[in-house]
């Protein structure tokens, strides 16, 4: 049971239903006291309760000690204290709140079914009374007197204990059975209608995702904030120098992609906002347009939202440069030796950030460094030839000043370690971390030093959406065993997309080897859709009309423009979109597209997806570009469209049995 709010005053009775609500499983979904806005006015029933193997039950709760008459508009009854009132016939009033309730319903075109000619909703609601003094033997005669409806009314020896009371809600005379779960679109529904939320953006209202019962704890813990005692190695260090590496208190939510890792990050936020006022929150993403998405979600100006080299740059201050890439320098000035010892500028670049990732700067140590997950063998000869070229970069960096990407959070930390009054150093009392599965040790040096000793963090990750490089949360320094919450279910999106997607983490070997990658658990609750498509064109040219004609579809049909997205592997391809992205579609490289979600996403020329000098031999690179291919894949939430021209790459070959085939 989840989201149940009970208000600041209930009778014994509500109390009593409400402890038993609680006790319900996942299945069920309540409500305590909602508003229901109707063309008859606005009303408050006691519970409205979702089952989703029954369907909606309004329920109204009454607590009276005795019933001295009643009729089918009224009841006289005698209070505990002995005053008696008349008062109004509560299945009268549950039915009016049912009816009122199925009204607003009815007004979404996704909860009805038309069976006859006629539209109906989909799934069935009921009034239920509850008599929490009454028993049912007095049930039983004011239903023979026609007083109340036949098996509406639940009395005391229904409240015993939770298994009774399920049992009875099973029993309502409800209008119709189910001939199947109600899936999560349906349930998103019901629930925004019967417990709204909605976030700003722009001035546009969104309706925000439902939250489960594991993502309502996790979203609703409450953090343990206490001063940390100083440990000997602080004491002996200058002030200005003491290490900024702390005993955190991390959360780990791990999940599979669209199982609400956002959703539970973002509405994190807006708790510890309402219960800790006074204390600075950080939220940290990986690039800037997901950062720019969270801030919207949030929408919360006293709330640091920022993407991660943009802090490292605010750390730095007056000292940022821009900074250069890794590989582009090596294929400016050390190609063609490299390419003379048999590797590319692509593997020794990798090597070099990794290296610089993990700290680890000494080429003895490098020797012997267990590496996991690289398709070219490294042995002691290869690794002695980019320990020569590690060398010569960093002479020319130290010889001309400048610094690659990589340099950045080292930078940044020692900038914050150097610095006790530093702004940003132990700057907030809580830590939040979208997309982490990409964020690097150094990385996490800079996370844990904008952090107070005291305070604690919560990072969201899943290892198979990496799409750069993985590392274990040892390696990252962050103690999460015990302290992990792991989300299965792919509610983002449809059950034939994350099918297909998955097809290719199963026949990945090193994808299916690693023991942190997540199978997606797919429920009946998840909604279905059209199989991805997937189109053979003759040549870029036809592809890029294919999507052109695809887009101005969907935009006839109704889809929002900001609610599609091409997404392309080579950043060269997004020049071609370049007039669709005027008209409001998302055109960008899959490295910018983290955390983000639309209803329709187009991903082109897979025939150059493994091109490139690791192609056909580097198990690691045919690994990292199926796991990118993934990620744009779990974008779409609804329609999603695959295109290539000339040879599908054999390594797509397990996509084949979840597509259908465009003509």
């Amino acid at each position: 049971m989840s989201s149940l709010l009970p208000k600041a005053r209930q009778t014994r009775g509500e109390r009593i239903v409400a402890g038993l609500l609680r006790q319900l499983s996942e299945d069920y979904y309540a409500v305590s006291e909602p508003m229901i806005h109707s063309p008859s006015g606005s009303k408050r029933p006691d519970f409205i309760v979702v089952a989703r193997n029954l369907g909606v039950a309004v329920i109204e709760v009454k607590d009276w000690r005795e019933i001295i008459e009643a009729t089918q508009r009224e009841f006289t009854i005698r209070r505990a204290d002995g005053q008696i009132l008349v008062l109004p016939n509560p299945a009268v009033t549950a039915r009016e709140y049912a009816l009122d309730l199925a009204q607003v319903f009815e007004r979404h075109k996704a909860l009805l079914s038309h069976k006859f000619g006629r539209a109906r909703l989909s799934f069935p609601w009921q009034e239920v009374v509850v008599l929490t003094n009454i028993s049912r033997y007095v049930i039983r005669q004011l239903e023979e007197h026609n007083i109340f409806a036949e098996g509406i009314a639940l009395g005391a020896e229904d409240l015993t204990d939770v298994s009774v009371f399920e049992e009875a809600l099973t029993r309502l005379p409800w209008r119709f059975y189910l001939s199947a779960p109600l899936n999560h679109d349906t349930l998103t529904i019901i629930r925004s209608v019967i417990d709204p939320r909605i976030i700003i953006q722009s001035g546009e209202a969104v309706a925000e995702g439902v939250e489960t019962p594991l993502q309502s704890a996790l979203i609703r813990e409450v953090p343990k904030i206490e001063e940390r005692p100083a440990t000997p190695v602080d004491e002996t260090l200058p002030a200005g120098l003491k290490p900024l590496v702390k005993d955190l208190s991390v959360r780990l939510v791990r999940g599979v992609a669209g199982a609400g890792k956002t959703l539970v990050l973002t509405r994190r936020v807006q708790f510890l906002r309402e219960h800790f006022p006074h204390y600075r929150v950080l939220v940290l993403s990986f690039n800037v347009d997901l950062a720019e998405d969270l801030k919207r979600r949030i929408n919360m100006p006293d709330v640091t939202v920022i993407g991660f080299h943009k802090l490292c740059r605010h750390i730095l201050g007056d000292a940022w440069r821009s900074p250069v890439e890794c590989s582009g320098w090596l294929n400016r000035h050390l190609k063609a030796y490299i390419e003379e010892q048999g590797l590319s500028v692509e593997f020794v670049a990798e090597e070099i950030k990794w290296r610089k990732d993990v700290g680890l700067y000494d080429d003895d140590a490098y020797l012997t460094a267990q590496r996991s997950g690289r398709g070219q063998a490294l042995n002691r000869s290869r690794r002695e030839i980019i320990n020569a070229i590690f060398r010569y970069y960093r002479e020319a960096q130290a010889a001309s000043g400048f610094y690659d990407w990589e340099d950045v959070p080292h930078l940044a930390y020692e900038a914050l370690l150097h610095t006790p009054d530093h702004p940003w150093r132990e700057a907030f009392h809580f830590v939040l971390v979208d997309e982490a599965q990409d964020f690097a040790p150094s990385w996490f040096n800079v996370v844990k030093a904008v952090m107070k000793p005291e305070g604690t963090m919560l990072v969201c990750d899943d290892p198979t959406q990496s799409m750069f490089k993985y590392f274990s949360w040892k390696e990252k320094g962050l103690h999460v065993q015990g302290r992990t919450s792991v989300l299965r279910v792919p509610f983002r999106s449809t059950r034939e997309i994350t099918r297909a997607a998955y097809s290719l983490v199963e026949a990945d070997p090193i994808l299916s080897a690693e023991e942190d990658i997540l199978p997606p658990k797919l429920i009946g609750e998840l909604r279905s859709g059209e199989p991805p498509v997937l189109r053979q064109c003759a040549s870029w040219a036809g592809e890029v009309a294919f999507i052109e004609q695809g887009v101005i579809r969907l935009l006839e049909e109704g889809i929002p423009a900001r609610e599609i997205a091409i997404l392309c592997h080579d950043n060269r391809d997004v020049a071609s979109f370049g007039h669709l992205t005027k008209r409001g579609i998302y055109v960008r490289a899959y490295g910018k597209m983290k955390g983000l979600e639309f209803w329709a996403v187009f991903l082109p020329r897979l025939n150059t997806l493994f091109a490139g000098p690791e192609a056909g031999k580097d198990e690691a690179f045919i690994s990292q570009r199926r796991r990118r291919l993934y990620v744009g894949m779990t974008r779409a939430r609804q329609w999603l469209a695959l295109s290539y021209h000339d040879v599908l790459p054999p390594e797509l070959e397990p996509l084949l049995p979840y597509v259908s085939f465009a003509g």
